[in-house]
């Protein structure tokens, strides 16, 4: 995809999670809240096309954001490769998808027998196959599942994104050493994993991104 393309298609999704926000205000609803899994709050969405468009994210297979709210992350990573989101809480991703749907990003179908289900995904090509970054002005496919992360398998993807509520725990971290190889993200650095070598902190508008390298060499991806 040209950048330009990228840049106007990123707009339209700012744009619209911006109107999302704003009806729920106008509804006492701010676009951070508890939730049966934990704190959600929002990632800024500049700051994640900045990011993204900073390490060329295009050159990655598939990326996940676990905890994922209303997909706005996840909508932009499609911008650049293939994305997944996964999040426990059943409104927020029914929220995320009509985003999605209105964008045409969507690429999932859900079993209408069991609502809340983990959604199914369509064959829409070869999903391993590394983008080009390079052509056409369609977003790579976008993904939501109704889940808890802990129960999906991480040697799937090559990039996760995360903006943690809490501390990881044991079991989080066994994960991510043993099924996971590349990079975890985890924005803002609040709470950090323990004993995980850390590499590269990104500097985006005076946010910082850690990075931590996980069975991969630690690389400045900026360059």
């Amino acid at each position: 995809m040209e950048p330009s393309a990228r840049l106007a298609l990123f707009k339209r999704i700012r744009d619209a999670y911006d109107a999302l926000d704003r009806e729920g205000l106008r509804h006492g609803k701010l676009p951070m809240h508890s939730t049966e899994f934990g704190f959600w709050g929002t990632t800024n969405m500049n700051d994640a096309y900045d990011f993204f468009s900073r390490i060329r994210l295009q050159r990655f297979k598939r990326f996940v954001d676990l905890g994922c709210g209303d997909g706005r992350v996840v909508a932009i990573a499609s911008l650049f490769t293939d994305a997944v989101g996964i999040e426990g809480n059943e409104a927020l991703v029914e929220k995320g998808n009509q985003v999605f749907e209105e964008l045409g990003l969507n690429g999932r179908e859900r079993d209408a027998l069991t609502p809340g289900e983990p959604v199914i995904e369509r064959n829409r090509g070869d999903r391993g196959r590394p983008s080009t970054g390079t052509g056409g002005s369609t977003p790579r496919r976008a993904l939501l599942k109704c889940k808890n992360y802990y129960s999906e398998n991480f040697s799937q993807y090559d990039i996760i994104f995360m903006f943690p509520d809490n501390r990881y725990d044991d079991a989080m971290l066994k994960k991510l050493r043993t099924e996971f190889k590349g990079y975890l993200f985890i924005y803002n650095k609040v709470h950090l994993p323990s004993g995980v070598k850390a590499g590269k902190t990104y500097w985006i508008d005076q946010m910082p991104i850690a990075s931590y390298p996980l069975n991969v060499p630690d690389e400045n991806l900026e360059l």
